[in-house]
């Protein structure tokens, strides 16, 4: 069996930001002009120089911002997560309003939710991406896979 393809994109403190998405539009003209189907999927974006950040990714202002912003810039972002790592969960994260669970265990689980019209455009934008891309099908199970993560 093959392996996934992962793509990690370090994302720094000073382009999140800067809003700086220079990056992330490399990534996806690179997967649109080589046609690459393994590349579909195949994003991790990594933020680097938070360290001393004591909030969890999705809890830090300025990415939850920068990611924002990419959302409404270029909503076809969501079909380029990983399911890796939890990629796509922890963007999902980043732009949605969220409660943390904490379970008996101790294990925190953390429940996310959307605007409905956030979820149509991300719905809307998979398809017309997954068309243009002849792979309607990945955006069929995308769409499926973020409806079962988040509540709207």
């Amino acid at each position: 069996m093959r392996e996934k393809l992962v793509y990690e994109l370090k994302i720094s403190k000073d382009e999140v930001e800067g809003l700086c998405f220079e990056k992330i539009n490399d990534f996806i003209e690179l997967v649109e002009e080589k046609g690459v189907p393994e590349l579909y999927n195949s994003l991790v974006i990594v933020y680097s120089g938070f360290d001393e950040v004591e909030e969890e990714v999705y809890e830090i202002p300025s990415i939850r911002k920068y990611n924002l912003r990419l959302f409404r810039e270029c909503p076809e972002i969501f079909f380029h997560l990983s399911f890796e790592l939890e990629a796509l969960q922890l963007y999902l994260a980043t732009i949605s309003d969220f409660d943390r669970l904490t379970e008996k265990n101790g294990r925190i689980m953390v429940a996310l939710s959307v605007e409905k019209d956030d979820f149509l455009t991300i719905a809307y934008n998979l398809f017309v991406y997954g068309e243009k891309n002849n792979a309607l099908e990945k955006a069929r199970e995308r769409l499926k896979v973020i409806e079962e993560i988040v509540s709207f």
